[in-house]
């Protein structure tokens, strides 16, 4: 088995992007919340980004894992869509456009996983990143998948209602809980 995991940027996100939209349409398939058109807009505003970076692993020359992420603007509303109940002059909230970066998608064919991809994918997109801290967004009903985030080290941002569709989770970019 031939393994490769290949970078990209934001200089090289175009060839990237079809690829990545694949891999979602894969990764999703069957779930009620797949929408490929959207997930490619999406896409599209995100890697436009100049910070933009991502990582695609390759099995025997087939794409079947993917993260991506980029640093959040000064003027971003990442914060006020994720986690509305928060007030904007929260030191959490305040951006700077260098002190935060987001873990956008990370996605594995069902094949491979379970296998510790995910992590790897994780581990590797976030290495020796510049930013104080990492977030990202989940689903609160995906029970299994926010407690793979906070064995990775992420804590749920402070104050979310419990009705909230959506959950906020942060960590230090430098936390490596299995390395202690």
């Amino acid at each position: 088995m031939t393994l490769d995991l290949r970078r990209y940027t934001h200089a090289n996100a175009a060839e990237a992007r079809p690829l990545l939209v694949r891999l979602y349409g894969d990764v999703y398939t069957g779930d009620p919340v797949r929408d490929d058109d959207a997930f490619a807009q999406r896409l599209a505003g995100q890697t436009a980004s100049p910070g933009w970076v991502g990582v695609i692993e390759y099995r025997d020359g087939e794409p079947v894992a993917y993260a991506y992420g980029m640093p959040l603007p000064a003027d971003t509303d990442w914060w006020t869509r994720t986690a509305p109940h928060l007030p904007v002059d929260d030191d959490l909230v305040r951006e700077d456009g260098a002190r935060t970066f987001t873990l956008a998608e990370i996605g594995v064919r069902a094949a491979w996983r379970g296998t510790g991809l995910a992590r790897r994918l994780h581990d590797v997109l976030l290495h020796d990143r510049p930013e104080e801290r990492v977030v990202l967004r989940v689903l609160t009903a995906r029970p299994r998948l926010i407690a793979t985030y906070r064995a990775w080290g992420y804590e749920a941002a402070p104050g979310v209602p419990d009705d909230a569709k959506v959950r906020a989770m942060i960590r230090p970019t430098e936390s490596r809980p299995d390395a202690e």
